[in-house]
């Protein structure tokens, strides 16, 4: 996927309409900015049609402060105000008061979400260009907005292209710094192409619960699919560069009794009927040493995602990376449930940069 220009003043001059992508489900961190945004644009005479996502609350409250500051010139409208989507998009069209206008309800539209190329082009009708302002926006391409680059000139917002300058910077650094990659999360394929370009540039790779299941000797199973094949390969090429827990939280089922019976274990006592629960107390501070050790510090969802709650590992080394970040080292948090746990814990302040979606961050530093 293209990375595009920061949209500046200087592209809109000539233009009217703006179609304007965002996503609220971290609202809380780019508040200010977006209204920021919306405030420019408005002083400079422009009609803006606000694509919405997220949670409603994170909505509500962003249509709360629009639609009290530009009462005379707003408007909001969901995806499905009529049968046909076109005739939504007429009305927009012909509302007098429609300088802004929110239209709600994609995350649930059916031809938002099933990649209709005629849906795109009816939403293309209402800009004369398009600016995406959430960052892990970036490279989906599992929804018919993710056509509109294709029909419109495209700029990413001031959200979006501060954050993209961050990876940026972080991508020139990773191999002329120490970096640390904390892979936590389920075992997912489509992170493994970046992965494999990745981890030449780092020193360590910190492996969570689920890739350690996956790709540890001493957890071996058939790989299913070439692309695990190829990543094992590359595991292997740069083992000391691979650091995998030296003790667990391990749980195993005990037919008898019908439940799982939870120990801590030394890496060597692991067996593959194990389930690993969490890192063991060895491990998180051997992580911690060497995120301490890191300039960059990557760190990639919870390391032990099969828990209802973040583990005892993702609590004392989110910390970790937060004390480091800021100045001392570049801390970025990828994936919604280690952000929840970050904003939780009071953590993100101290956070350089914050991403819901982890794929897009991986795109963005692999250049695709």
């Amino acid at each position: 996927m293209p990375v595009y220009p920061l949209a500046q003043f200087k592209n809109l001059e000539k233009t009217k309409r703006i179609l304007l992508r965002f996503d609220f489900s971290y609202y809380q961190l780019y508040e200010s900015k977006f209204l920021e945004f919306i405030e420019a644009l408005m002083a400079a005479d422009k009609q803006v049609v606000v694509l919405v996502s997220g949670p409603e609350e994170n909505v509500r409250a962003a249509i709360k402060v629009c639609k009290s500051k530009y009462a005379d010139d707003y408007c909001q409208f969901a995806c499905d105000e009529q049968p046909k989507f076109i005739d939504t998009v007429k009305m927009i069209l012909t509302e007098p008061v429609a300088r802004l206008c929110f239209l709600t309800g994609f995350d649930d539209y059916g031809p938002e979400k099933f990649l209709q190329v005629s849906f795109a082009h009816d939403l293309a009708k209402l800009g004369d260009l398009y600016v995406i302002d959430s960052l892990h926006l970036h490279g989906q391409l599992t929804s018919s907005v993710s056509l509109l680059p294709l029909l419109l000139p495209t700029y990413y917002g001031p959200n979006t292209a501060a954050d993209w300058q961050a990876l940026d910077d972080l991508r020139k650094s990773l191999f002329s710094k120490r970096s640390a990659l904390v892979l936590g999360g389920q075992v997912d394929f489509t992170k493994m192409e970046a992965l494999e370009t990745i981890l030449p540039k780092l020193d360590y790779l910190l492996m969570g619960t689920s890739w350690t299941s996956y790709f540890w000797n001493k957890k071996t199973r058939q790989m299913a699919h070439r692309e695990t094949e190829n990543f094992a390969k590359i595991l292997k090429k740069f083992a000391a560069k691979v650091i995998y827990p030296l003790d667990f939280m391990a749980a195993r089922y005990d037919a008898k009794t019908g439940r799982y019976d939870l120990r801590l274990a030394k890496a060597a006592e692991i067996e593959n009927k194990d389930l690993l629960v969490d890192l063991g107390p060895e491990t998180i501070r051997h992580y911690a040493l060497l995120m301490k050790e890191s300039d960059n510090i990557i760190y990639d969802n919870l390391l032990s995602p099969n828990t209802n709650e973040p583990g005892h590992a993702d609590m004392i080394l989110a910390r970790a990376m937060a004390n480091r970040a800021r100045g001392k080292a570049f801390g970025i948090g990828l994936g919604r449930p280690l952000l929840d746990l970050l904003l939780k814990e009071n953590l993100n302040e101290f956070m350089d940069m914050m991403v819901a979606e982890a794929s897009a961050a991986y795109k963005f530093l692999i250049n695709k």
